[in-house]
C-alpha cells in the first residue's frame, strides 16, 4: 500500500480507500504548525473505527538553528538541512517520507533555522552540494525550546583523484568519469567527472566506504574499465585509468544460432582483495563471438557473459587466471532460456 497525506483543518482525520484491507496496521504521523509530530507506530485498521480510541495530544515544537560551515570556517550555502530523531535518523531514506521532516535551506551567511522541530535528543541532517549528507549531533532540545547558534562543521571528506591516460600514452582530456557507491556512500548516487586539459579528474566529499571509480573508453558506455577502491574517512588516493596493468584474456563464446545482436560482458577480479587499485573490474559490449578484455592485473577472474531480448535470455561465464604475456584463452558457452519460461 502506498502513503495517504490528509489534510484536517478541523482537527479529525480519517483514512479510507480501497486498498485498506482490515487487520492490516498503518504508522500514522500527525503534524500540525507549532507542534512537533506525533504518530501511532502500530494503528490497527477497523471496518467500523471508534474515533475517540485514536486521540492524540500534539506537544509543542521545538526551534533548531546555527551555522554550517567548511573546516575552513566558509559558510555552506545553499544546504539542505533536516531535524530529525534518533528513529528517524537510523530508518533515513531519500523517498521515506509523504511529507519531509522539518527543514530549511542556509542562505548565503550559511545560517538556518528550522521550526515545528521535535524536542528530546535531535539529529542535524546536512546535505550540501555533492557531498554526502552528514548528521550532526545529537542534540538536546526541550519540548517548546529553542536551540540556537549551533555551529556545525562540515567534514571535508575523502578524496578520489587520478588521471585518464589513452593507448598513445598521452592525458585524455574532456572525457567522463564515473564514480559508483558499492557499500558505505550513504545517500549517494553515481557522480561523474570531466577531466580537464591534462586528463586529471576529482571526487571529494566522500564518505568511508567501497566505491567503484571508472572510464568509458568509447565515450558510449560500451566500454568500461577502473577499480574497486576501499576508502576511509579522510583519506585521498590517487589513480590512473585505466589500470597500468599488463594482462589480457581472449573470450570465445559458444552458443546456438541466431546469435546475440549484443552481449554484455563483466570481468570481476575473484578472491584476495578486490579493492587493490591494479585490480580492474570491466564491463562493455561486445558484437561477435571473439573479444580481448585487457588491462587486467594478474589473478583469477571470473569472466560472465549475458545477453537479453525480447524473446529469450542467455548467460554464461568462466573463470580464468590471467598473466603477463600473450591473452589468455577462455572459452565460455551460453544457455538459453525462453523469457517467461
Amino acid at each position: 500500500m502506498g502513503g495517504h497525506l490528509i489534510e484536517a483543518p478541523d482537527g479529525v482525520w480519517r483514512i479510507d480507500g480501497e486498498d485498506l484491507e482490515p487487520d492490516a496496521v498503518l504508522g500514522v504521523e500527525i503534524r500540525a504548525e507549532g507542534f512537533a509530530a506525533g504518530t501511532y507506530s502500530r494503528l490497527v485498521i477497523e471496518a467500523e473505527p471508534d474515533p475517540k480510541a485514536h486521540v492524540l495530544a500534539l506537544r509543542k515544537a521545538a526551534t533548531v538553528g546555527g551555522i554550517v560551515v567548511t573546516t575552513t570556517g566558509a559558510p555552506v550555502t545553499a544546504a539542505a538541512i533536516h531535524v530529525v530523531g534518533e528513529n528517524q535518523r537510523a530508518r533515513w531514506t531519500e523517498n521515506s517520507w509523504s511529507v519531509p521532516p522539518p527543514h530549511a535551506t542556509t542562505d548565503a551567511a550559511g545560517k538556518f533555522t528550522v521550526r515545528d522541530a521535535p524536542f528530546g535528543a535531535v539529529f542535524i541532517r546536512v546535505a550540501a552540494g555533492d557531498r554526502p549528507p552528514f548528521f550532526a549531533g545529537p542534540y538536546s532540545v526541550s519540548e517548546g525550546g529553542s536551540l540556537a547558534d549551533l555551529r556545525i562543521v562540515l567534514p571535508e571528506g575523502a578524496v578520489v583523484s587520478g588521471v585518464v591516460v589513452g593507448a598513445n600514452g598521452r592525458p585524455v582530456a574532456g572525457t567522463t568519469v564515473h564514480l559508483d557507491p558499492m557499500s558505505g556512500g550513504s545517500g549517494m548516487t553515481q557522480r561523474h567527472s570531466i577531466t580537464d586539459a591534462e586528463g586529471r579528474f576529482a571526487f571529494r566529499g566522500l564518505s568511508a566506504g567501497a566505491y567503484f571509480v571508472g572510464w568509458r573508453i568509447d565515450g558510449s558506455g560500451n566500454d568500461s574499465t577502473g577499480c574497486a577502491l576501499a576508502v576511509t574517512a579522510e583519506e585521498t588516493i590517487e589513480v590512473r585509468l585505466p589500470p597500468d596493468a599488463p594482462c589480457s584474456a581472449r573470450l570465445r563464446i559458444e552458443i546456438a544460432d541466431p546469435f546475440p545482436a549484443e552481449l554484455i560482458v563483466h570481468a570481476t577480479p575473484v578472491g584476495g582483495s578486490s579493492t587493490g587499485l591494479g585490480r580492474a573490474r570491466r564491463s562493455f559490449q561486445a558484437k561477435s563471438a571473439e573479444f580481448e578484455v585487457d588491462h587486467l592485473d594478474a589473478g583469477e577472474y571470473r569472466f560472465y557473459v549475458s545477453s537479453y531480448s525480447n524473446e529469450d535470455s542467455a548467460r554464461g561465464f568462466a573463470n580464468a587466471i590471467v598473466v603477463p604475456g600473450a591473452p589468455v584463452e577462455v572459452k565460455i558457452k551460453l544457455e538459453r532460456t525462453k523469457r517467461g519460461g
